[in-house]
């Protein structure tokens, strides 16, 4: 995990773990099969610090449908803001089988937790699947803006701004169709 923090996804490399563990360079072989196994299970790892602080967001929000969209949205936009490296794993190294992969005891996925959010929202004329997909879609976009610098470059008030505020509030507003 400190070599993901510390360089990015590139850096996760079984001879890099050696290093880093100061064992012998083929020492990681007998714990990971290969570079895509431990890949895979840093990605796991990552998994489980995002659910977490969805889990953490929703938690210390408030107790209502529209708010509890606003909390998880929160989480996942201060998780890519603060763990960087751990946000490009989960959507960088392959395939999202861990964002539907159990992760342990009576834990809930990454997106059983999102899955739960936006069940308030399903309606005989919005499935489930349609309503996750919009959550998920604007706020994963969102995120990726914000990490780009998008919002912050234009005033000087957005650039003495928080990374997470910025047009947040506007940009959840297009999910109030959902409340409706």
């Amino acid at each position: 995990m400190e070599l993901l923090t510390e360089g990015g996804v590139s850096a996760l490399t079984l001879r890099g773990c050696a290093a880093k563990a100061q064992v012998s360079h083929a020492a990681p072989k007998h714990h990971f099969k290969d570079l895509a196994a431990l890949r895979e299970a840093v990605a796991l790892e990552c998994f489980v610090a995002f659910n977490q602080s969805l889990l953490d967001a929703i938690e210390n929000g408030g107790s209502a449908p529209t708010e509890q969209l606003h909390s998880i949205c929160r989480g996942y936009l201060d998780f890519a803001i603060k763990q960087p490296a751990y946000f490009d794993a989960i959507f960088s190294m392959g395939s999202l089988v861990s964002f539907s992969t159990d992760l342990g005891e009576q834990s809930p996925t990454a997106y059983e937790t999102l899955a739960k959010v936006c069940s308030h929202f399903v309606t005989k004329e919005r499935d489930a699947l349609t309503v996750e997909t919009q959550v998920w879609a604007l706020i994963h976009g969102y995120s990726q803006l914000v990490r780009m610098g998008r919002f912050n470059e234009h005033t000087e008030a957005a650039r003495d701004a928080p990374p997470s505020e910025g047009p947040f509030d506007q940009v959840m507003a297009l999910l109030q169709h959902l409340a409706d």
